[in-house]
């Protein structure tokens, strides 16, 4: 359980820097597309206002990429962790799981041992009460031998 949820951890922390790459990708083809629209501008005549513009654009869209590269390092380090802890929760599973077998294994070399136990008292008692049975014939056959003599 606990294993799944690191898993999940894991994959939103993927989500995170997959998301903040398409975000500096799609920066990045602003820049570039600023960057071209300013070399027309130069081409044909047009006034100092759309070169201010286009070059606040590109120091915004500057700004906002260094923002997305911050983004994409804080999120792989989230990634990091979340990897951490998902390989944290897989080994303390692994661990219970060899002490599950460890027990099983423990419990049935008891159960097998409870068994011959069981098995060596049946026969004992199957022992005795067989010698039981032959002294009490004899015995039997002997009380009757003197009740016959005695008659």
């Amino acid at each position: 359980m606990r294993e799944e949820e690191a898993l999940r951890q894991l994959g939103a922390a993927q989500r995170l820097v997959r998301e903040a790459v398409e975000k500096r990708d799609r920066l990045t083809q602003q820049k570039t597309q600023s960057l071209q629209r300013r070399e027309q501008l130069g081409e044909k005549v047009t006034f100092s206002v759309s070169f201010i513009t286009e070059d606040l654009f590109l120091a915004g869209t500057k700004q906002k990429l260094m923002q997305a590269e911050t983004a994409i390092k804080r999120a792989e380090r989230g990634v990091e962790k979340a990897l951490q802890f998902y390989l944290h929760a897989k080994r303390q599973l692994m661990v219970i799981e060899k002490l599950r077998e460890r027990d099983f294994s423990n419990f049935k070399i008891s159960e097998l041992k409870r068994e011959l136990k069981q098995m060596d008292d049946l026969y004992v008692m199957r022992s005795a009460l067989s010698g039981l049975a032959e002294s009490q014939s004899i015995l039997g056959t002997e009380s009757q031998s003197k009740e016959e003599a005695s008659e």
